[in-house]
């Protein structure tokens, strides 16, 4: 279901009703990430599970001293909102207010007439518009172990 209203700023806006309920996250402000500290001369291999998204990470050590750290992917699902006119996506739009039942956004009604001055009338627009909300799937899949020779211990480590 659709509900809309125009105004005097030649914005539009929807709200999009969810035929099921969608559960929103946005990534954490400080995504989840591990450290291994690995000695001179000694071997071991540390197995890492990320708590939101189940990535396993592993660590290797390799005889030498360093520190490899790892942060986790970060997983996130967010609303967006879209105009298709005339098969043509339009980006031209943005999500002032959601809820797991519904998606409010307001959209530019000069993407829809083509027009960036305010004097052209809405009735002259004619073809269809169809006006969508979507889940943003967003999951970091770059996950990267950076290594730090000139840490050597744990005790080398201060918190800030």
């Amino acid at each position: 279901s659709v509900f809309g209203s125009l105004n005097e700023l030649d914005l539009i806006t929807f709200q999009l009703i969810n035929n099921q309920p969608i559960h929103y996250s946005s990534p954490p402000k400080d995504p989840f990430n591990y450290t291994s500290i690995c000695q001179e001369n000694f071997h071991e291999i540390n197995n890492f599970t990320c708590p939101d998204t189940n990535f396993n990470i592993v660590h290797r050590c390799i005889g030498k001293r360093e520190r490899l750290f790892t942060p986790c992917p970060v997983e996130s699902h967010e609303p967006r909102c879209s105009m298709l006119i005339d098969n043509r996506i339009i980006n031209d739009c943005n999500v002032v207010n959601y809820t797991s039942s519904s998606t409010t956004c307001v959209c530019s009604i000069a993407a829809i007439t083509g027009e960036t001055n305010n004097r052209k009338l809405i009735s002259e627009a004619t073809g269809m518009i169809e006006i969508t909300s979507y889940t943003n799937y967003l999951l970091t899949d770059v996950v990267t172990t950076t290594s730090d020779p000139t840490i050597s211990s744990l005790n080398s480590i201060r918190l800030v």
